[in-house]
């Protein structure tokens, strides 16, 4: 089975070939360049001959970043350090700091390349609707935003604004104030203003949210965005839908039983009583009658959610009820008929007449999904229904929910969401798993559909909801790697910033460092795929399969 390719690797080996023998022309030509016997104007015609042989790709995007008037642009700052380097007669420097920025970027190429490889084999290319959902997510432009980079981006070009400045200030001041020469001040402030550009390394921040949407679609979960994904690390409370979630829509009919009539009598009463419903008994008790219904005949019909149905005909009160509204309506069950579970009750004029059991076709992944979200994240689970506070309560103790809630019409369902919401701790967010169509939109953090609504924050199969835990183990792990490369980030500027005010760096020394950093936080980012509680999970979803 293959997985989604990532890019013509032709094309890509290709390109980096032709890049390889630019950086060694490059070199030869600047090695040349020093050790032939040449004027000083050949000398620096062989190093900026050098320096466009390796980096005229970079001039062609610093132009078009220009023409965007993308001025604080990386390759922008990348081409001014080198000129003004030349300019300043650190020719031999500034061409090394093309050289070896071209270096870098190979190898951070590469690294993006066989992490990237390696994220999409998670997900099969089989043409299922997986593979194609996938693809079709990660290619819209903010499918990876990430926030951490959102928030630190100001900062950063703060930073770069201000390194300007001092830069300028230190080049001018500095001669005037010690010993130091221009050549020497300059070629300070030029390095004080790559160490304060915004990082290569911030590439990383995409590709971890890649990484974390991969692994939660190759568990049948398709996450719509890295900030769904981020909500979802913050996951605290998760409220489920019984039906079409951790049941079947439509129950089964298990059993009849009547005392005073036959099946055929009870099956056809019943069926009237169903006629109209919109409850989900309905649908099984009309598919065990084989005989046609005369609509006409009936005359009044009421649903009650989690109670069950009643019809008129002929002025003959029937329904089909839970034993709560029996016992209500005084109307005797004897104790021999009387069953627990998904059960309910048929009366006709007021008088008992027979029972109906029913079958839950129970989602074998529920009870898993609900105590690994517990343990793994200690997550609080909310049972919704529309069925009776009994099977309510049963069906929730089997899948071992914190709490329920019955009787559940939409407009129920979204006051409930709001009241939970409304409990949890600031920055706790609320997730709602249900198979509701589009048009229902609920209070809560994360949409979480069964189905195929495009609409939805996250989207799965019944299968699907199996995947759940993995996702959310995955969402924690990427924004804890985030943040731990964001920190190497920050750390590794200010070392940059410190060591080119002391002069103990030299141009090409900081823009390759920076690269290497690249690769480094680029190699972290795939690290969520090797996380033990996420190996953890995966053990335990292919013993329970």
């Amino acid at each position: 089975m293959s997985s989604i390719p990532v890019k013509d690797t032709g094309i890509k080996d290709a390109i980096d070939i032709i890049k390889i023998v630019r950086i060694l022309a490059a070199a030869a030509l600047l090695i040349l360049a020093n050790t032939l016997n040449v004027t000083a104007f050949t000398f620096v015609v062989l190093s900026v001959a050098a320096a466009l042989i390796a980096g005229f790709d970079l001039v062609l995007n610093a132009a078009a970043a220009i023409g965007e008037k993308d001025y604080f642009n990386y390759n922008i700052i990348l081409i001014f350090v080198a000129v003004v380097g030349f300019a300043a007669g650190c020719a031999n420097e500034a061409c090394l700091l093309i050289i070896m920025y071209q270096l870098g970027s190979l190898l951070l190429g590469y690294a993006m390349y066989r992490s990237r490889k390696e994220i999409f084999s998670f997900i099969p290319d089989d043409g299922s609707d997986t593979a194609e959902a996938f693809r079709e997510i990660v290619s819209k432009p903010t499918a990876l935003k990430s926030s951490v980079l959102t928030k630190t981006a100001p900062i950063m070009d703060m930073l770069l604004k201000a390194a300007l400045l001092v830069a300028l200030i230190y080049a001018v001041l500095m001669p005037l104030i010690t010993e130091m020469t221009y050549v020497m001040s300059i070629r300070r402030g030029l390095m004080l203003i790559l160490a304060a550009a915004p990082a290569s390394a911030l590439i990383s921040f995409p590709l971890s949210a890649e990484t974390g949407l991969a692994l939660a679609a190759s568990h049948g979960v398709l996450v719509k965005n890295s900030e769904v994904l981020e909500n979802l690390s913050h996951v605290t409370a998760a409220a489920f839908d019984k039906d079409e979630v951790f049941a079947d829509a439509c129950p089964k009919l298990a059993s009849i039983s009547s005392p005073i009539l036959d099946n055929g009598t009870f099956k056809a009463l019943a069926a009237y009583v169903a006629y109209n419903s919109q409850l989900r008994i309905a649908v099984p008790i009309l598919a065990a009658y084989k005989g046609t219904v005369m609509p006409q005949y009936i005359e009044k019909s009421n649903d009650i959610p989690g109670c069950g149905m009643e019809v008129t005909i002929h002025g003959v009160p029937l329904c089909i009820m839970t034993k709560d509204v029996f016992d209500a309506r005084n109307i005797a069950i004897p104790e021999k008929d009387v069953r627990g579970g998904f059960t309910f009750y048929m009366a006709v004029a007021n008088k008992y007449a027979g029972r109906i059991c029913f079958k839950e076709n129970v989602n074998p992944y529920a009870q898993a999904v609900v105590s690994d979200l517990k343990e793994f994240g200690g997550i609080r689970t909310v049972l919704l229904s529309d069925d009776s506070e009994g099977a309510t309560a049963d069906f929730a103790e089997t899948v071992g929910a914190d709490e329920f809630h019955y009787c559940c019409t939409s407009e129920k369902k979204a006051e409930i969401l709001e009241e939970i919401k409304t409990s949890l701790d600031e920055g706790e967010k609320l997730m709602y798993v249900s198979a509701e169509n589009g048009e229902f939109h609920s209070s809560a953090d994360i949409d979480a559909r069964v189905g195929d609504d495009d609409g939805a924050d996250m989207r799965m199969s019944s299968v699907g909801v199996f995947g759940l835990p993995v996702a959310y183990t995955a969402s924690k792990r990427v924004c804890e790697i985030q943040k731990v490369n964001l920190i190497a980030i920050v750390l590794l500027k200010l070392v940059l910033l410190i060591l080119a005010l002391l002069g103990y760096a030299t141009l090409w020394f900081i823009a390759f460092i920076d690269m290497v950093l690249a690769c480094a936080t680029v190699l972290n980012s795939i690290q969520v795929t090797n996380d033990s509680l996420i190996s953890q999970l995966k053990n335990r979803m292919g013993s329970r399969k």
